[in-house]
């Protein structure tokens, strides 16, 4: 059956929500022989960013080992969360998150500093 593609009706193992990555890593622990699969988010309204970002990545890698994947009945909501996910893993987080550390030696120059600006 490694040629099948299996449905999986979201709506049957989450009430409505989606939180948490451990939720979606459950889903995808099922799929050991399943090379092609569709996620059916029929009467899903709500995925949390957490579980959004695990099903992101986790279907990127799945898909690097030659799975198929498609996602039907996705809410705009949802679908709004996804693309976000999607949107920001585009971003160079190194260059985004760079935070200059300063170091004072005295409280009254942490002030002078702070109140040059």
């Amino acid at each position: 059956m490694m040629n099948k593609t299996h449905l999986i009706k979201l709506s049957s193992l989450f009430n409505e929500k989606i939180n948490g990555r451990s939720s979606v890593k459950l889903i995808f622990r099922q799929l050991e022989d399943i090379k092609s699969v569709i996620f059916d988010f029929s009467d899903i309204v709500f995925i949390s960013r957490a579980a959004a970002h695990e099903l992101v990545l986790l279907l990127e890698d799945y898909q690097k080992r030659g799975f198929t994947f498609s996602l039907k009945n996705v809410s705009a909501d949802v679908n709004q969360m996804l693309n976000i996910i999607s949107e920001s893993r585009k971003v160079d987080f190194k260059k985004a998150t760079f935070v200059k550390r300063l170091h004072f030696r005295s409280e009254k120059e942490m002030k002078n500093y702070l109140l040059s600006f």
